[in-house]
C-alpha cells in the first residue's frame, strides 16, 4: 500500500546516504517527495504486466539537496510473494553532458555558417574577375590576325581560367553540402536523353578517338524516371572527366560508362556494393518498389595505389594531395558522393582486376508519373506561334569591375 523499502544495495545506501537498517520500512514517495504517491504507486502497479515503467524524478538527500535521476520500476514473483524493484540513475553527469553537446553544437553551427558565408562571398569576389579574364580571352581567341604562339598563349589562360573556376565552385558546393544548405530538386527526366547527351559532349572533346568512350545502356533501363536530373548529370560529368583525363597517356585508352537499373522492396543494404542482388519482387506491383539506378565508369588508366585509396574522399587532405590529385579530383569526387548520399545511394573507387579504376555510384528514384516530349517535338497552340517569333539575345553587364 505504502511501497515501503525492504532492501537496497550498497550502492543505493551510498546515494541515500543511509545504511539499510535506517532505510528499511521508509516508503519510497519520502525520497521523491516531488512526485505524488498516488501517482507512485500507479507507476509500480503498471509494471505488474510485465512491462517496466521508466520516469525522470527529482531524488531528495537528508540534508534537502536533490539530484536528477531517472528510475525504473519493475514487477518481480518470487514463490507466492510479489515485489517491486527500482534502479535509480543518476542523470547528473548525463545533463551536463547534454548541455555541452548542446553548447558545442550551437558554436559548430555558428562557426559553419561564418564559413559559409566567408566563401560565398569570396567565391563571388574571385568568379567575377575571372570571368572577365576568360572571356576577353576568349574573345581575343577570335582574332583572325593572331600567331600561333600568341593563340596558343591565349588558350593556356582560358584553360587555366576554367580550371581555377571549377576549383572555385567545387569548394563552394562542398561549403554548401557540408552546412546542409543542399536540397534534392526532383522532377520527371528522360534518362535515356541525359546519357546520349553527355556521353556525346565528352565525344566531341576527344576526338581523335583516344580514349574512346563507350556506353554501356541495356535495352530495359527505364527512360522517363523522377529524380534529381541536375545531380546525377553532375556526377556523371565528374566521374567521366576524371576518367578521361586518367586514360589520356594509355594507348589505346578505353573508358566505359554502365548503366543499369533493378527494383527492390523493403531493406536496401547499401553500404555495400549489393545491387545486383536486387530483384523485382514477384508478389508486388511495380509502384510498390524502389528503383535502383546504378552506374559504373571503368577505364583502363593508372591503378589508384591501394596506399592512397583510404585519402581519396578526404577533400583536404595533407596525405600526398598532388599524387591524389594526378589520378583524381578528391573535391569532385567527394561532392559526387555527396550527391549520391542525398538521393539515397552511395559512391565507390576501386582498382579493377584488369587494370585501371573503377567507379561505382548508385542513386534511388521512381518511374515518371507520364512521358516527357521529346526535345524538338511539334507544338501546337501558342507555343508555335512564340517559336516564329524573331531571335533575340541580351548582354548582361557588372557596373562593379
Amino acid at each position: 500500500q505504502y511501497a515501503c523499502v525492504i532492501w537496497a544495495n550498497r550502492a543505493a545506501c551510498d546515494m541515500l546516504g543511509r545504511n539499510l537498517g535506517d532505510l528499511r520500512d521508509i516508503p519510497l514517495s519520502h525520497f521523491v517527495p516531488t512526485h505524488p504517491p498516488a501517482a507512485l504507486l500507479e507507476d509500480l502497479d503498471k509494471t505488474r504486466t510485465g512491462h517496466p515503467v521508466q520516469r525522470k524524478m527529482l531524488l531528495q538527500f537528508p540534508d534537502g539537496s536533490t539530484l536528477d535521476v531517472e528510475a525504473t520500476f519493475s514487477f518481480v514473483q518470487i514463490e507466492d510473494q510479489s515485489y517491486f524493484g527500482c534502479c535509480m540513475r543518476d542523470c547528473l553527469k548525463e545533463n551536463q553532458l547534454l548541455e555541452e553537446l548542446q553548447s558545442a553544437r550551437q558554436t559548430a553551427l555558428h562557426a559553419l555558417n561564418t564559413r559559409s558565408i566567408f566563401l560565398g562571398n569570396m567565391s563571388h569576389e574571385l568568379r567575377t574577375p575571372l570571368n572577365s579574364i576568360i572571356g576577353f580571352s576568349q574573345l581575343m581567341e577570335t582574332d583572325s590576325n593572331l600567331k600561333e604562339d600568341q593563340r596558343e598563349n591565349l588558350n593556356i589562360i582560358n584553360q587555366s581560367g576554367e580550371h581555377l573556376l571549377s576549383l572555385i565552385n567545387n569548394i563552394l558546393e562542398l561549403s554548401r553540402l557540408g552546412g546542409g544548405q543542399v536540397s534534392l530538386r526532383e522532377k520527371d527526366f528522360d534518362l535515356h536523353l541525359l546519357l546520349d547527351n553527355i556521353v556525346n559532349a565528352f565525344r566531341q572533346r576527344t576526338r581523335s578517338g583516344n580514349p574512346s568512350l563507350l556506353l554501356d545502356r541495356p535495352a530495359d533501363l527505364p527512360r522517363f524516371v523522377l529524380g534529381d536530373a541536375q545531380k546525377i548529370q553532375q556526377i556523371l560529368h565528374f566521374l567521366l572527366e576524371n576518367a578521361l583525363r586518367r586514360t589520356q597517356e594509355t594507348n589505346p585508352g578505353s573508358v566505359i560508362l554502365r548503366v543499369s537499373s533493378h527494383w527492390e522492396s523493403g531493406d536496401f543494404a547499401g553500404a555495400e556494393w549489393k545491387i545486383a542482388d536486387c530483384k523485382i519482387a514477384g508478389s508486388l506491383p511495380v509502384s510498390e518498389t524502389q528503383l535502383i539506378i546504378q552506374a559504373e565508369i571503368i577505364d583502363n588508366g593508372q591503378p589508384i595505389p591501394p596506399d592512397l585509396l583510404p585519402y581519396l574522399f578526404d577533400a583536404f587532405s595533407l596525405e600526398n594531395p598532388a599524387k591524389i590529385n594526378l589520378l583524381v579530383n578528391s573535391l569532385e569526387l567527394t561532392i559526387s558522393q555527396e550527391f549520391s548520399r542525398l538521393m539515397g545511394g552511395d559512391l565507390s573507387v576501386s582498382n579493377s582486376p584488369e587494370g585501371g579504376c573503377s567507379v561505382k555510384f548508385w542513386v534511388r528514384g521512381r518511374l515518371a508519373e507520364s512521358e516527357i516530349p521529346a526535345i524538338g517535338a511539334e507544338k501546337t497552340g501558342p507555343d508555335t506561334a512564340f517559336t516564329a517569333r524573331p531571335v533575340r539575345r541580351l548582354l548582361l553587364a557588372d557596373d562593379q569591375p
